[in-house]
């Protein structure tokens, strides 16, 4: 993702590909860092949604990023949990995330 003007994300870059695998991972990011002439990866972000495989290629191409954790994809299993130990199971992992968050989800009503 890239941030614009506006203090928007975009995506900077993206591939299509058979199946998620630690080899087209690899492959994509292997593409990425040339492609952006990355030579040392000090002040790049990657922002993931903690996929196992994911994460250990970025770690291993880019060992001087920092990786952060998508949001996003934890608000959504909160928000489409159905049961209440789904519901509380989805917030140990956003406390695990995010404090702040979890905390001020916390104060909202569940069913909202």
């Amino acid at each position: 993702m890239e941030v614009d003007a506006n203090n928007g994300m975009f995506p900077l870059a993206y591939a299509y590909v058979e199946i998620e695998s630690n080899s087209t991972w690899l492959w994509f990011l292997e593409l990425l860092s040339g492609d952006l002439n990355i030579r040392n990866s000090h002040g790049y972000v990657f922002m993931t949604d903690k996929q196992k495989g994911l994460i250990d290629d970025v770690d291993a191409l880019f060992p001087h990023a920092e990786d952060r954790h998508c949001l996003k994809h934890q608000m959504e299993a909160i928000s489409r949990a159905t049961t209440v130990s789904w519901f509380h199971a989805e917030m140990r992992k956003m406390l695990e995330l995010s404090k702040p968050a979890h905390d001020w989800l916390v104060e909202k009503d569940p069913r909202h």
